[in-house]
């Protein structure tokens, strides 16, 4: 499942501002991937699940594909399944569709959405939504030489793209609305496009449009039509629009489209519609309800989309039709396919019945993606929250075979918090958008915690003293409807036993349910123990709740006990124990810092001073403390992020770094010791060896564009390496060795 953010403002940050240029670079900081193989679903059937994948083209027969990913970029995947990103230079890196232009195997589009995320009290746009990227066909290797598009669409979201390369035109689907171009003369990457509103004025009007086919009539130098869809429009009218070229102008009007067995109009979210290639006089739409998202038809046209003719639904395709939505009709038009949130259907009998299709381990649902194989009509390329998946062999009553391992090098987990454990050499855990708690030892693949097929939250990993060599225990959530709290599972070394999860209780006993709650290690425990004389292990937070986490020396009796709490109208952010636990920092997300003292019963607010020139709502993204006097943390304004430090002496907060960037928000902090401070931005790492005075820039080796957020952590292995971490929302789990 995806989340929708919403916030008090939208801040649009330039990633390419280049106003960190001067910075000089950490030498020391080299980045490299540090997964090396994906999600190990199931090794017998070389089964394997990546991360969220919206769109894909198949490149000619052998050759592999390219993917489009949510929050990853745009991937080539071989043959032989090796997946190498493309987009790693971009501004953008979520990418919602792909098209193939007309200038060979290699001219391809893609387009991008803003992806966003909340950062207290503020929605901030770290992903520049409505970019247009196209490949350079003038170069040696197209797909790895892209350029942007000029000018820019008028888009904030590009949906959809139609190439017709009889014409030579390009079509987007916007959210605001429907644009088109005469494409450039080869390269047409070099050149630049023009672009037109589709007419009459009214078809912008509810301004969204979700898809797009390539109607009739494209043939020995006519005119054919085009079909598109509104998202947020209504059946009978309303809905879907054909139309054409006339006097360098397109013109598109409605078309009727079935409102089934009601007497009323259909209001209509989010819907996609598929052209047979053989025969686009035969075209497919399915539509999500405007509220509920639920699946509320499937219609069928035969006349090049003027006319659409309801036809029965698959029993049970789910909901979250404004995320999972997508349809694919086979070459030949025998095989018509339905992607919905509870997998994929297909239809050999021209949608009068649907079958699932269970490809056990090879398969997720949360489907974003059908295509059809060209060159093979019963070949099905499935892109789902799990990665990519193929069908082959579909025929009716046949028994289809499936492949996953696609994905066993595409690195595009979105993470959302992560781990590595100081008990054993490269072994980490993280919470994962749609595909629950993973861990790894490293070189090895991530393998799943649970089989909870839901998305992942925390990961924290806790080491008592008396647990035993190599071992430690992983704190983990996961969440869907409702959350679940926190569990708690002993890690053997790098093996965590399947399923075997247990929960965390609430001393005293209490119905209270502890769901998404900062949650954050002591780093040297031993300094605070509870009236039974257990230690505490770590801290955590929420709303203005704070918890302590308390467990016999061995690991045993794990559980939660109430600390204190903060002043109201806020909510925990950032919470950091000192090294022993005796003082702890919180931040929240009306840019408040509190300090709390053992035993806890009362809090101090600090004071903050307010960078010069800093507007806006604000929040604390992260704190890192060593002693009660001696903390930084990140705070984000009105989109922009600040450092702090702690002045002892006063107990106030004052910026630091005068030559660190702020036109982006920092994301996460770290610590390797007193003085050596790690921070992130969406596009950047920055550290400092001088307590914050001064900052060098410590990217080398990331993408341009590390993600919409992402999360730093230092861990000392066994072995005596220290390594940091960042943990990112759509390029997986990256890790640099500090010296």
């Amino acid at each position: 499942m995806r989340r929708r953010v919403s916030g008090m403002a939208v801040v649009l940050a330039l990633l390419a501002s280049g106003c960190d240029k001067t910075l000089p670079k950490d030498r020391n900081i080299r980045w490299h991937q540090a997964d090396v193989l994906s999600i190990e679903m199931n090794a017998d059937a070389d089964a394997w699940h990546a991360g969220h994948v919206n769109d894909i083209l198949k490149l000619e027969p052998e050759s592999g594909m390219l993917i489009a990913s949510e929050a990853g970029g745009v991937w080539a995947i071989s043959r032989i399944a090796q997946a190498i990103p493309l987009s790693d230079t971009w501004a953008s890196n979520s990418i919602l569709a792909l098209a193939f232009g007309p200038d060979g195997p290699r001219h391809v589009y893609a387009g991008s959405w803003p992806n966003r995320r909340v950062d207290g009290r503020v929605q901030v746009e770290t992903s520049e939504g409505g970019v247009l990227m196209e490949t350079d066909t003038s170069t040696a290797s197209p797909t790895l030489n892209w350029r942007r598009v000029n000018p820019k669409p008028p888009c904030g979201s590009i949906n959809r793209i139609l190439v017709i390369n009889e014409a030579r035109r390009i079509v987007l689907a916007c959210d605001t609305g429907l644009y088109w171009s005469q494409i450039p003369p080869a390269p047409s990457a070099q050149g630049t496009y023009t672009w037109n509103d589709a007419t009459p004025a009214t078809v912008q009007e509810g301004r969204a449009f979700s898809s797009l086919a390539k109607g009739p009539g494209w043939s020995d130098g006519r005119e054919g039509t085009i079909v598109a869809a509104k998202w947020g429009g209504a059946a009978p009218i309303a809905a879907i629009y054909s139309g054409g070229w006339s006097g360098g102008k397109l013109s598109v009007g409605v078309s009727n489209v079935d409102q089934g067995s009601g007497n009323f109009q259909l209001f209509l979210g989010r819907t996609s519609i598929a052209a047979c290639p053989a025969d686009p006089r035969t075209m497919f739409a399915v539509a999500a309800t405007q509220v509920s998202k639920t699946m509320v038809g499937i219609w069928k046209s035969t006349d090049g989309g003027q006319r659409w003719v309801m036809v029965p639904m698959p029993p049970d395709p789910g909901a979250q039709g404004d995320y999972n939505n997508a349809i694919a009709v086979s070459s030949d038009c025998r095989i018509v396919a339905v992607g919905w949130q509870n997998g994929t259907f297909v239809s050999y009998d021209g949608g009068g019945s649907w079958n699932l299709l269970s490809g056990g381990s090879h398969l997720h649902a949360d489907v974003h993606a059908l295509t059809f194989d060209p060159a093979d009509p019963a070949t099905l390329y499935i892109g789902s929250d799990g990665g990519v998946a193929s069908a082959n062999s579909l025929a009716p009553g046949g028994s289809p075979t499936f492949a996953s391992n696609w994905n066993r090098q595409l690195f595009n987990l979105q993470i959302d918090h992560a781990a590595g454990s100081p008990a054993a050499n490269g072994f980490v855990a993280g919470g994962l958008q749609d595909n629950g708690v993973v861990y790894a030892g490293l070189p090895g693949p991530w393998q799943h915690v649970t089989n909870c097929a839901c998305d992942g939250r925390w990961s924290v990993f806790l080491t008592p003293p008396d647990i035993g060599a190599g071992n430690s225990i992983l704190l983990e959530e996961e969440w869907g409807a409702p959350d679940w709290p926190f569990s708690s599972v002993q890690a053997n070394a790098t093996n965590i036993p399947f399923n075997t999860q247990q929960g965390i209780p609430l001393s005293p006993p209490s119905t209270a349910v502890l769901t998404n709650v900062v949650t954050v290690p002591i780093r040297s425990p031993g300094g605070y123990s509870n009236a039974s004389g257990q230690t505490l292990f770590a801290i955590g937070g929420t709303g203005t709740s704070l918890y302590g986490m308390f467990a016999n020396d061995d690991g045993s009796n794990l559980h939660w006990e109430p600390l204190g709490r903060i002043g109201g109208g806020q909510n925990v952010t950032a919470l950091a124990p000192t090294y022993n636990g005796q003082s702890m920092f919180v931040g929240t997300d009306a840019g408040n810092i509190f300090r709390l003292d053992a035993p806890f019963t009362g809090w101090l607010q600090l004071g903050v001073n307010l960078p010069a020139g800093a507007k806006g709502d604000r929040s604390i993204s992260g704190l890192v403390a060593f002693f009660s006097t001696i903390a930084y943390a990140t705070m984000n304004i009105g989109g922009s992020g600040y450092v702090m430090s702690l002045d002892g002496t006063t107990g106030v907060w004052n910026s630091v770094g005068s030559n660190l960037p702020h036109n982006l928000p920092f994301n996460s902090i770290a610590a390797a010791d007193l003085r050596s401070i790690f921070v992130s931005t969406s596009a950047r790492v920055y550290d400092t060896h001088d307590g914050g005075s001064t900052w060098n820039q410590a990217s080398d080796g990331l993408p341009s564009n590390i993600t919409v957020r992402n999360e730093l952590h230092v861990v000392t292995e066994p072995s005596g390496t220290t390594y940091l971490y960042l943990a990112t929302y759509g390029r997986s789990l990256w890790r640099t060795r500090l010296p």
